[in-house]
């Protein structure tokens, strides 16, 4: 895997992508083809390194794997492990979405605590208290987790707060469980309802996905299943954010216009002009990009904290100063001193929660480091919208996100190619 990106931006944007499926909404469909001893299919799969990780856990855990033109086939009959390799949790932190399946299917599973992006403190209490509340027991010992539960049962779960890799852990364990399970206070996000259809279409009978209480009833008998991942909301935004970034018009199909409200009207905010029609956004760009007062990250419906990294460098070229608090993680300004690299006027203050930037900086050219998956992303609308070559360093992290980054680039009408 290449890891250096050479990126020259050329001025204004005319496009037409077609958006790639739901990174956020495939890899919990992979884990649950964990639950089902036959055939699960999953079409509109992103090729990006997350799910060909997931590929390799399913695989180490006995299961069969063939991918084909964004086409997953998984055959999970006869599993030979329950646990999930460390170097797997070490490298993609939604590996632990694993637990909850294998727990499910084999009573039992073991892991060590997750990786993943460094974008603040995540850790996975939710996941395990709501294993403890079915009747599993959890033993945690140094960095290693071992939950045990072959009677696991159904119950009311509360939630402290609206976890999604929590909600998806929950919903996938509590399939085995005796009776129904209540989750209060759940995920709203739409990968919850993507991965509730994913299991509905298996035989599982799941209600009230996309609000705060949902249902499981969990059964005997599941069935071989196809399910088509949407496309990527983050994704979407990222590519509409170039577009803002540079000027010009962008076409985007296969896009999940319903889950992007938030988005869209940031982009309208900022003078953008959108029209959506199903599975389509189009947007002309202004000349002159209108600074945002204040926004705030929120979980679904709010504005997505995986967009936050993505706006900054938009908002350098806007004319007036901009406000962002980050309300999710607490460690998701990581990009900014990167951006400062490229002439960006960014102001971190409230603990490290709020970002002001000042808008008008000429944004220049220069080697700069990808902190995390959506950072890097930023780096990238960054590059398009500077003087000059940047070159981006540590790119695995986009690579977990995104497929053919230098392809999409250049049919943005820049330059990209990877660097030795």
């Amino acid at each position: 895997m290449c890891n250096r990106l050479q990126v020259r931006g050329n001025g204004p944007i005319y496009a037409r992508l077609q958006l790639q499926g739901s990174k956020n909404g495939t890899l919990p469909c992979m884990a649950a083809a964990l639950l089902h001893s036959g055939t699960t299919v999953l079409e509109g799969v992103p090729m990006i390194a997350d799910v060909l990780t997931a590929a390799e856990i399913l695989r180490s855990l006995g299961a069969s794997v063939h991918i084909r033109d964004h086409c997953i086939t998984i055959q999970a009959g006869q599993l030979t492990a329950s646990d999930i390799p460390r170097d797997f949790m070490g490298r993609m932190r939604s590996s632990v979405i694993f637990m909850g399946a294998l727990l499910a299917r084999c009573g039992e599973t073991g892991a060590v605590s997750p990786g993943g992006c460094v974008i603040g403190r995540r850790p996975i209490d939710y996941h395990l208290d709501g294993f403890r509340q079915m009747g599993a027991s959890v033993v945690q010992k140094d960095d290693r987790m071992e939950v045990k539960g072959r009677k696991l049962k159904g119950c009311v779960i509360v939630l402290p707060g609206p976890s999604v890799g929590a909600t998806e852990n929950l919903m996938l364990a509590s399939t085995a469980a005796e009776g129904i399970t209540i989750i209060r206070n759940a995920a709203r996000e739409p990968e919850i309802t993507e991965l509730a259809q994913c299991l509905r279409n298996m035989g599982f009978g799941i209600y009230g996905d996309g609000t705060s209480e949902i249902v499981i009833r969990g059964c005997n008998e599941t069935v071989d299943s196809v399910y088509s991942i949407p496309g990527d909301r983050i994704a979407a935004g990222t590519w509409l954010l170039c577009c803002m970034q540079n000027r010009g018009e962008l076409v985007l199909d296969y896009a999940p216009v319903e889950s992007m409200a938030a988005v869209l009207q940031v982009v309208q905010r900022m003078g953008g002009e959108i029209h959506t029609e199903k599975n389509r956004i189009t947007l002309k760009a202004p000349d002159r990009l209108k600074p945002i007062d204040y926004l705030e990250t929120a979980p679904y419906p709010g504005f997505p904290t995986d967009m936050q990294s993505l706006l900054l460098p938009v908002l350098c070229r806007a004319e007036g100063s901009s406000c962002i608090r980050e309300r999710v993680f607490s460690s998701r300004f990581r990009t900014v001193g990167e951006l400062e690299k490229m002439g960006a006027d960014i102001c971190i203050t409230d603990g490290g929660q709020c970002a002001r930037i000042r808008g008008g900086c000429r944004l220049h050219g220069t080697s700069v480091d990808a902190p995390d998956l959506r950072g890097g992303a930023a780096l990238i609308i960054a590059a398009l919208g500077a003087e000059g070559i940047t070159v981006i360093n540590d790119t695995c992290h986009i690579q977990r996100g995104y497929e053919q980054i230098p392809e999409t680039i250049r049919l943005l009408g820049g330059e990209a190619c990877w660097l030795s």
